[in-house]
């Protein structure tokens, strides 16, 4: 994928995230997505599973199961997008432009968008942008 192609779909994906906003309907979506609690998710976290490290960050974004802690998020997102998967890698570049958790850095989140972007996101947040 050339500079271009993953600057277009950079924009692409900001835009579509800034229409979402993470208002009150994205929120209970998610919530509603995030069928257990951080405790069942934790053990597989702690050993490793990216993908129970996405969903910690997850509970912990949204307060599913336990406090918001955008902070404890962002931890857990890191984790799982060090690890190579996209939806962390996504969100994480949300945080890191939004300032979620994290002190804003374009340049960070760029960096995380643009890894997302070069595994193709996901097909659950590309049919999403559908």
């Amino acid at each position: 994928m050339n500079n271009f192609a993953i600057a277009a779909a950079c924009n692409r994906i900001k835009r579509n995230a800034d229409d979402l906003g993470r208002n009150n309907f994205a929120v209970a979506a998610a919530r509603n997505r995030i069928k257990y609690n951080a405790d069942e998710y934790r053990e597989s976290a702690e050993q490793g599973n990216a993908d129970a490290q996405y969903m910690l960050g997850e509970c912990y974004y949204y307060g599913a199961g336990v406090e918001v802690n955008h902070k404890e998020a962002v931890k857990w997102y890191q984790k799982a997008a060090e690890q190579g998967n996209a939806d962390a890698q996504y969100i994480l570049g949300m945080c890191y432009d939004n300032g979620k958790g994290v002190e804003v850095n374009h340049k960070e989140a760029v960096k995380w968008y643009q890894k997302a972007a070069e595994q193709g996101i996901s097909k659950k947040l590309k049919s999403s942008m559908n």
